[in-house]
């Protein structure tokens, strides 16, 4: 099974009456501007990230969260590339177009700040403006601590700094305090929530919300959702 593949049909939303495809039309101004953002793929330690860019000037690394993209910052970087930064989003391993290696253990702080390490590196500069959001907020936290050299300042959004606990896991922690029905407590029953999202008459929650914010089509979404989806179905399947 390839990196993107999915052991079960994707819902299609041309058969749910809850939503429409947009149209495509003439690019607005806003739109003509996101085409602006330059798209590569970089080789960091043992994988390939995928990274959005733009703008010339202080590098300001952009840390997405979860189940999300580059994307979730697309504002964000044509803000600061026009103040005089150099914004730049990666994929994390895992997501969207960055690879997604096959067992659980590569995914570990360790792997994910090592991949930003080398990110860093690769752009040739010796520190960086780092923004976190949710899990990239975490991974921004543990960057800091293991090579604070690297790091200008920087900015985390929505998760505050949580020590190891030094007996309990993290998962046991989040239930205890959240309970079963907590969305990481869940994921660990293998391919659960996986089939319920490819479910037509019931599509998660987050894209209804997002829909009816019309912050983008639903088309972008799903796609982000789906290549969620894909990353825990692939990790997961190399435990059966």
């Amino acid at each position: 099974m390839g990196p993107h593949q999915f052991p079960f049909p994707l819902p299609s939303s041309q058969s749910n009456s809850h939503f429409s495809i947009h149209s495509f039309t003439t690019p607005s101004a806003k739109e003509r501007e996101m085409e602006s953002i330059v798209h590569r793929m970089v080789k960091v330690n043992g994988v390939t990230l995928h990274v959005a860019e733009q703008g010339e000037g202080p590098v300001v690394l952009l840390l997405h969260g979860f189940p999300e993209l580059w994307y979730s910052w697309r504002h964000q970087i044509l803000s600061l590339s026009g103040r005089g930064y150099r914004a730049v989003a990666p994929d994390l391993r895992g997501y969207g177009l960055s690879d997604c290696p096959p067992n659980v253990s590569d995914y570990s702080l360790f792997h994910v700040v090592g991949d930003l390490i080398a990110l860093v590196k690769s752009l040739g500069v010796h520190q960086v403006f780092v923004v976190g959001h949710d899990w990239g907020a975490m991974v921004a936290w543990h960057l800091c601590m293991i090579r604070p050299d690297l790091v200008k300042a920087l900015v985390n959004l929505s998760v505050v700094y949580q020590a190891r606990h030094p007996t309990k896991k993290p998962v046991d922690s989040i239930k205890a305090v959240f309970g079963e029905d907590h969305y990481i407590v869940r994921f660990q029953q293998l391919l659960h929530l996986e089939s319920n999202f490819a479910q037509n008459d019931n599509p998660p929650r987050y894209v209804l919300y997002a829909h009816e914010k019309q912050d983008y089509s639903l088309c972008e979404v799903q796609l982000d959702c789906h290549k969620t989806i894909a990353l825990v179905v692939n990790v997961k399947l190399q435990e059966i």
